[in-house]
């Protein structure tokens, strides 16, 4: 759920990426690039070590229960549901660092379709996400209108637009097992299609108003993470899956895809 100072933050990011600041960043990309890669390490104060951490991680995948046959299993996909991912890319999508823009790519939708299909079915008999496709280029938008420091700007992600189809095809598998097996309650509504902030919001409201019906008293406890992406305990978050019935090779796919991301700033006047 996003709550209304989330979202307000969410609309002045919009608005200011749509509204450009006149003036320029004068950082250098790879002082960027260093403070965007260590947030991580400045929120939690913990020194990462990817390559020993993802060895650790694996063997714990290894210890976990073997798949089950009605746990979430990522299957390969079909010529047409490539093509409608294709087709339904959104047309202002910015264009990542393969330079390849989603027009072109839409317009070629029907021939791209069945080599796309084939890649990704390959990548998902093989529990691999390419690393082409996790090369982002960052936008460093301004925060406000004063720009001191590197904390006064947010990093946005433009990926390659292809990731995106792949993406969005392991997504509505994974969307599809969480609503058929109720993972999540009813009353968690983010990231959930046809639900909203809104929708939240008028539930508490709902049950605010029960209670004042039955003269009881209504306390709530909200909490704001910090970097809460950014600093994901990803052993953590494979073993709340495992719990949740996603198989094994799930989970060493989801490992693949969340680590090893890499990225690079991107300073002109597009940003």
């Amino acid at each position: 759920m996003l709550s209304s100072k989330k979202s307000k933050e969410v609309w002045k990011v919009i608005h200011r990426i749509l509204h450009l600041s006149p003036q320029r960043i004068i950082m250098q990309p790879e002082a960027l690039n260093n403070f965007f890669a260590s947030t991580a390490e400045r929120t939690i104060d913990i020194k990462a070590h990817p390559v020993d951490e993802h060895a650790s991680i694996i063997n714990l995948i290894q210890s976990l229960p073997a798949n089950i046959d009605n746990g979430f299993q990522i299957r390969t996909v079909a010529l047409k549901e490539v093509i409608h991912e294709l087709r339904n890319i959104r047309s202002y999508c910015s264009t990542g660092p393969d330079n390849i823009p989603a027009n072109m790519i839409k317009m070629v939708a029907d021939y791209l379709g069945s080599p796309l299909t084939d890649v990704i079915n390959t990548c998902i008999k093989n529990l691999y996400f390419p690393s082409a496709w996790k090369l982002a280029c960052i936008c460093a938008i301004p925060k406000g209108n004063q720009i001191k420091s590197e904390k006064d700007l947010r990093p946005i992600s433009i990926l390659p637009v292809l990731s995106k189809v792949y993406e969005q095809l392991i997504l509505h598998q994974l969307s599809d097992f969480i609503d058929k097996n109720y993972v999540l309650n009813s009353s968690i509504s983010a990231y959930r299609k046809g639900q909203w902030t809104t929708t939240v919001l008028q539930a508490i409201l709902d049950d605010i108003v029960k209670a004042m019906e039955r003269s009881e008293e209504t306390m709530m406890i909200l909490a704001d993470f910090s970097k809460a992406f950014d600093t994901i305990c990803f052993r953590n978050l494979i073993t709340k899956m495992s719990k949740l019935g996603f198989s094994r090779d799930s989970l060493i796919w989801t490992l693949n895809y969340v680590m090893h991301r890499k990225q690079f700033v991107q300073i002109d006047d597009t940003c």
